[in-house]
């Protein structure tokens, strides 16, 4: 696993299934207009922020805040690296 390369902690597989139903249900939210908040970035860095608490915890501020650089850093890596392969 990715983030267990980078920071060398021990990963619990039932809150990375959690935050992965929770990701899933707010991908899912897309799809109904109703529901035009999460469009906002502000609705999207809380809601990131909501995932990496369940799936890493919260046990100091800079823990918390490595997590978010490396979620960041990942998905910047992996979402430039694709529109490339799209365009």
């Amino acid at each position: 696993m990715v983030y267990r390369f980078f920071r060398k902690e021990r990963i619990v597989w039932w809150r990375l299934l959690l935050a992965s139903a929770v990701g899933s249900c707010y991908v899912a939210f897309y799809f109904f207009p109703f529901f035009s908040g999460i469009y906002a970035w502000f609705t999207k860095l809380l809601f990131s922020l909501f995932i990496l608490w369940i799936a890493f915890g919260f046990k100091r501020l800079t823990h918390f805040l490595h997590h978010l650089a490396i979620f960041y850093f990942i998905s910047f890596v992996f979402g430039g690296g694709y529109m490339p392969l799209l365009y």
